[in-house]
C-alpha cells in the first residue's frame, strides 16, 4: 500500500507540470465546444465497423461489441449527429442489440465475457443495460423482452433491506448496483407499461432520501480525501434516479455540492490524483451541475469552468479521448474493451464529452446545443426540484 501511494505521488510530481502546460496551450488556442465535438465525432465514426454499422472500442478494433455500439449511438445522439448513421446502419444496430437480449431481459455476447460479467456492477451485463436502452431510444426502438431479472432481486428481499444489504460493504460497487436497478425499474415503468415497478421504486427512492444519503454525506464530509472522493462517486450513482423521479433533497443539496467541489484538484480534474480519470471527473461534474441547475452559485460556476478547460487535455489528435492520461485502459478486465497508453477509446470519448456537456449547460446556458436523453440514467439532465 505504501509503495503504491509513493508511486501515485511520483506520477503527480512527474505529470502535474506537463498537464499544466497542456492546459495552458489549449486555453491559448481557445478550444471551443464545436471544435471538440467535430474532432470527437470524426473519431467515433472511425470506430464504425465498415459494412456492418456497429462499432468497436478503438479505431483499429476489428469486431464490434455491445458496449462500444451503445457508446457511439449515445454520443451521436447527445451531439445531434445521428444523421451520420444511415437507415441500414440503424437497422443493423437495432437488430444487433435485439439478437443479444436473453430471456431474462439482459444483453450478453461472447466477446464481453469475463469473471465479472454476471456479478460485476461497475461493469457487466447489469451495467450494460442502462446504456443500451438509451441507444435504442435514440434509434426510436425498445427492448423486445421485459426485464424479468429485476423481480428475482426482490422476490425474497424488500427494497429497504436490499439497500442496507448491498451498502453494508463496498459502497461504490453498491451504488453502481443501485443505479443499474433503479434505471431499469424506471424505464420498465415508464416505457414498458410495467406496473410492478412503481411500489419498489417509491420505497427505494424514499429510503435513499430518508436514510442512505445522510449516511454517505456524513462519511464524505471529512478531511480524508479518499473517503470524500468515494462518497462523492457513490452519490453520483444515486442522483440520476432521484432526479428523474423529481425527488426533493432539500438541505442535503448544499452538502453534496460542497463535497463534490472539494474533490477538484488544481489542474481542473476531480478525485484524489492530478491524473483524474473519466469516471472521477464525471461523478463530481454531474453532482455539481445538476444541483446547480436552478440555483447557480459562484463556486459551482468556477469549478465547472475549470473542468471545461481541463477536459480537452484528455482529447487526442485523432479526436478521441483517453480514460486517464498517460495510462493504458482495460474496462472490466475485458480484452475487447482495451486500449493502450494514451490511446483513444469509445468509452472515454462518450463519457468525457458527456461530462463536458453537463458542465457546459450550467456555465454557458446552452442546453439547446446538446440533445440529452429522455431515458433515465446517464444522459438524463434536469434540475433538482
Amino acid at each position: 500500500m505504501i509503495r503504491k501511494e509513493i508511486g501515485r505521488l511520483g506520477k503527480n510530481i512527474m505529470y502535474g507540470p506537463r498537464l499544466a502546460r497542456m492546459k495552458k496551450n489549449l486555453t491559448a488556442e481557445n478550444i471551443t465546444r464545436e471544435a471538440i465535438v467535430d474532432k470527437a465525432t470524426k473519431y467515433v465514426m472511425s470506430c464504425q465497423i465498415k459494412g456492418r454499422g456497429m462499432f468497436g472500442f478503438t479505431s483499429h478494433t476489428a469486431e464490434p461489441d455491445l458496449y462500444s455500439t451503445a457508446y457511439a449511438v449515445n454520443y451521436l445522439g447527445l451531439v445531434g449527429r445521428l444523421n451520420l448513421l444511415n437507415n441500414t446502419d440503424r437497422r443493423n444496430i437495432i437488430d444487433y442489440f435485439n439478437s443479444h437480449q436473453d430471456f431474462d431481459g439482459l444483453y450478453r455476447s461472447s466477446n464481453l465475457v469475463t469473471p465479472a460479467s454476471e456479478s460485476g456492477q461497475g461493469w457487466g451485463v447489469m451495467h450494460l443495460l442502462p446504456h443500451i436502452i438509451i441507444a435504442l431510444d435514440y434509434l426510436h426502438d425498445r427492448p423486445k423482452t421485459p426485464f424479468h431479472y429485476l423481480y428475482d432481486i426482490f422476490n425474497d428481499c424488500d427494497p429497504e433491506t436490499w439497500v442496507d444489504k448491498i451498502f453494508a460493504k463496498d459502497i461504490l460497487s453498491a451504488s453502481n448496483y443501485f443505479m443499474n436497478v433503479v434505471v431499469a425499474l424506471q424505464y420498465s415503468r415508464d416505457f414498458m407499461n410495467d406496473t410492478r415497478s412503481e411500489e419498489i421504486l417509491t420505497r427505494l427512492i424514499k429510503y435513499t432520501n430518508d436514510r442512505l444519503l445522510i449516511r454517505l454525506i456524513d462519511s464524505g464530509n471529512v478531511s480524508n480525501v479518499l473517503k470524500r472522493s468515494e462518497a462523492v462517486k457513490t452519490i453520483y450513482h444515486l442522483l440520476p434516479g432521484l432526479i428523474y423521479d423529481k425527488s426533493v433533497l432539500g438541505p442535503l443539496k448544499g452538502s453534496i455540492l460542497d463535497m463534490s467541489i472539494k474533490t477538484q484538484n488544481n489542474i481542473g480534474g476531480y478525485g484524489v490524483s492530478t491524473l483524474s480519470n473519466a469516471c472521477e471527473d464525471m461523478d463530481s461534474i454531474y453532482n455539481i451541475a445538476m444541483i446547480s441547475y436552478k440555483n447557480k452559485k459562484w463556486r459551482s460556476l468556477g469549478s465547472l469552468q475549470k473542468s471545461l478547460q481541463y477536459i480537452p487535455i484528455n482529447q487526442n489528435d485523432d479526436g478521441g479521448f483517453v480514460f486517464q492520461r498517460f495510462y493504458s485502459f482495460c474496462y472490466g478486465g475485458c480484452e475487447t474493451l482495451s486500449s493502450g497508453k494514451n490511446e483513444s477509446n469509445m468509452f472515454a470519448t462518450w463519457f468525457r464529452v458527456l461530462g463536458y456537456a453537463f458542465a457546459d449547460v450550467i456555465v454557458n446556458d446552452n442546453a439547446k446545443d446538446w440533445y440529452f436523453s429522455r431515458i433515465p440514467g446517464y444522459q438524463w439532465c434536469a434540475g433538482l426540484e
